[in-house]
């Protein structure tokens, strides 16, 4: 692992890019790639007990409705067929929640600021572009071999390289204890596993910390209960092999060991894209 103050700085940057440069526009159906983000394009703050609308992203599926404005309070979430208040929600778990693969849906109760009635939204997911870090770059590493990673327990008494799984699919998700919008993407890999366990002996499930402090990540793991995951870290160093600088991010990796799919975690759709590479 990298000193403490290399590894400080690294992960300092990651945190700069996710929450600062987040930049949306809509994006064509025919869009092909996934990519690093996807969501409805607005940013949201904390105000006391209340999420609100901290900004409408321009271009983005929330701006092009013309129902959502900035002030604006975010009352709960329908995805994937699940509402959700959101008053003991933190802005990062609200997040995770509007996030989702392009062109599913999502509904946002939002109570108006001017008048403070109540309307429901539905918004078609888009590709937002993160600042810096294009789909293109991604779209670069799929369908060549992947970077043999080196990747250990977290205590460091045991490693493993992803050269280890060749013949099986492979989904490596890369997150961070520090980040909430990380969350999700690993909890839906734990459904996947409890839904299919015919996949058991064709299909490895991997979660990725970038974390510095292992003791934290292993704690966040004991948590969330992330037990039907091989849960394990990596340097930092050699996330620039596989082309990670932002987290949440997911590697679908094929029998071959090609990369099949790489994209930001909320927005690859894991099922979907497990059982694509199983029918190969």
């Amino acid at each position: 692992m990298p000193n403490g103050r290399r590894a400080g700085a690294l992960v300092t940057r990651l945190i700069v890019i996710l929450l600062v440069t987040e930049s949306a526009r809509s994006q064509a159906e025919e869009f092909k790639s996934y990519p690093v983000l996807s969501g409805v394009g607005i940013a949201l703050r904390r105000e006391g007990e209340r999420l609100l609308v901290g900004a409408v992203l321009p271009d983005s599926p929330a701006d092009e409705c013309e129902e959502i404005h900035e002030g604006d309070m975010l009352a709960s979430v329908d995805a994937d067929g699940k509402q959700t208040t959101l008053k003991d929600k933190t802005v990062g778990e609200a997040a995770s929640l509007i996030r989702g693969p392009v062109g599913t849906e999502v509904t946002l109760m939002i109570v108006r600021a001017a008048d403070d009635s109540r309307i429901s939204v539905t918004l078609k997911r888009a590709a937002l572009e993160l600042q810096g870090v294009a789909a293109a770059t991604y779209e670069s590493f799929v369908g060549k071999p992947v970077a043999d990673l080196k990747l250990s327990s977290f205590d460091g008494a045991s490693t493993e390289r992803l050269s280890d799984h060749r013949g099986k699919v492979v989904v490596v998700d890369f997150w961070a204890s520090w980040c909430a919008t990380c969350y999700q993407p690993v909890a839906k890999l734990q459904k996947i596993a409890g839904e299919h366990p015919e996949w058991a002996d064709e299909v490895e499930l991997i979660t990725v910390t970038v974390d510095a402090d292992l003791s934290r990540a292993a704690d966040t793991v004991r948590k969330q209960k992330w037990n039907k995951t091989r849960n394990l870290a990596v340097s930092l160093d050699e996330l620039k092999a596989v082309g990670v600088s932002v987290v949440p991010v997911a590697i679908i990796i094929s029998k071959d060991g090609t990369v099949a799919s790489m994209a930001g975690s909320h927005a690859l759709d894991f099922k979907k894209e497990i059982a694509t590479q199983l029918a190969h």
